[in-house]
């Protein structure tokens, strides 16, 4: 093992020990990532531009605002389902990322100066490609699109914002649309499919995003903990059943793995919860910050 992967596995290993020590902020900045790659970039070469470029910068230029990072691949070479309303995947790579606050997002991104945001398309295809952010649901949904770009955050706005997402259960999910559904009434089925979500996991939900597409609903549903998680699954999974006529859910339905920040390998079909310390400072501030707290001897 070279020195390099020896250091990077071991803040690995302590970014995952001590990611718990979050900032807390109130509220949090939440945006919901849709990337279809560029048409000159193999499939191959998309996973390695994620591995290496896209997935570490994401943290490492957010340094003071990032507090979760939920990426996810899709299966490039999968085929769709004959029923879906889509011919084509909706995308090919999205994630869910959770900052400190608004203020600090913008500052993150003055201090860039565009340049993360434009680091995007070295991969993805700018036209297609954008980020979403999401509003408290209150009934109606709307489709996300380059000019109306838009998620919805379905907890209980009376709740208050007490989730950790870098660490619990995050279900990722992809539920496509199928054929013979018009907009209308597929937009109508996602909100009761949302409210049913919400009225029978409520307590066991510590939060749910989604955004809505032409064909396909992406969703992030956080359990507290494993019993939570085991519990509620097969209730997810009738209320799923219940849904069928007009929707497919066993296309992507995936835990997000645990994986140090610096070790996310990309690859088809996986989603990830980026471990990392926060606010971060590299693998050496990570050592430092253990051994101000008495974790680590001097």
């Amino acid at each position: 093992m070279t020195k390099l992967n020896a250091s990077l596995r071991l803040c690995g290993f302590i970014a995952i020990l001590f990611a718990s020590s979050r900032t807390d902020a109130a509220p949090p900045f939440v945006r919901i990532w849709e990337g279809i790659k560029r048409a000159d970039i193999s499939n191959e070469g998309l996973y390695s531009f994620l591995s290496e470029v896209l997935i570490r910068t994401t943290v490492t230029a957010n340094p003071n605002s990032v507090q979760a990072y939920l990426p996810m691949i899709l299966d490039l070479n999968q085929p769709l389902p004959a029923d879906a309303f889509l011919k084509e995947l909706p995308f090919h790579e999205a994630a869910l990322v959770i900052h400190q606050s608004e203020e600090a997002y913008n500052a993150a991104q003055q201090v860039t100066s565009g340049w993360y945001r434009e680091a995007h398309f070295l991969g993805f295809d700018k036209s297609l490609s954008f980020s979403a952010s999401p509003k408290i649901f209150s009934g109606t949904l709307e489709m996300a699109s380059s000019t109306n770009k838009v998620g919805f955050d379905l907890r209980d706005p009376s709740r208050q914002w007490d989730a950790d997402w870098q660490t619990g259960y995050v279900l990722v999910s992809v539920i496509l649309r199928k054929q013979n559904f018009t907009d209308a009434d597929y937009l109508s089925a996602v909100a009761r499919y949302a409210e049913r979500v919400k009225a029978e996991l409520g307590e066991a939900l510590d939060g749910h995003f989604i955004r809505v597409g032409p064909g396909h609903i992406l969703e992030f549903l956080r359990f507290g903990g494993q019993a939570d998680y085991e519990r509620y699954r097969r209730t997810l999974d009738e209320i799923s059943a219940r849904f069928s006529e007009g929707f497919i859910f066993d296309y992507y339905r995936k835990l997000a793995d645990p994986v140090a920040h610096g070790l996310v390998s990309a690859a088809p079909g996986r989603a990830f919860s980026v471990r990392f310390q926060r606010p971060f400072r590299g693998c050496q501030g990570t050592l430092v910050a253990m051994a101000t707290r008495g974790k680590v001897s001097q």
